[in-house]
């Protein structure tokens, strides 16, 4: 089993879109000892392990696991993409269900039946809510898929 610690610390600093000289300022060490980590020529201090993986954000287990760090994220990204639709069909449905009522007359009920207006306000809230976090999901998949 050859883990190379490396290629997950070069891999996901790049993710982070972090350079080595400020990964290496942020664990106190020179540029040079990033550089050789990543080409697999030495391997960090053990005493540097945990604050190597809080500054990437990862756990320990992650910077020994033989997992592709790319494959990590493109679970998250599946994960937000299909946020971004199960967003899109509530905000759909929230759509349909307002244009039902509006064609319904129940502009006339909302008067005599006061639960039918907070319904309705419901259902509007959850329609921007849905077109809002919808966008959110997809810019933030697209940011991260066009890197």
């Amino acid at each position: 089993m050859n883990i190379m610690i490396g290629e997950v610390i070069q891999s996901v600093r790049k993710e982070k879109r972090m350079t080595q000289a400020e990964l290496a300022e942020k664990v106190s060490v020179t540029g040079q000892a990033v550089s050789k980590w990543e080409t697999g020529e030495a391997n960090p201090d053990i005493s540097l392990i945990p604050e190597l993986a809080k500054v990437l954000g990862v756990s320990v287990g992650t910077l020994f696991s033989e997992q592709d760090v790319s494959i990590q994220s493109a679970q998250k990204y599946s994960l937000l993409f299909a946020s971004a639709i199960i967003s899109f069909a509530f905000a759909f449905i929230a759509l349909i269900s307002l244009s039902t009522a509006f064609l319904m007359n129940w502009d006339k009920l909302i008067y005599s039946q006061p639960w039918i207006a907070i319904s309705l306000a419901i259902l509007f809230i959850s329609l921007i809510l849905g077109i809002c976090l919808g966008v959110a999901c997809f810019r933030n998949v697209s940011k991260k898929t066009s890197d």
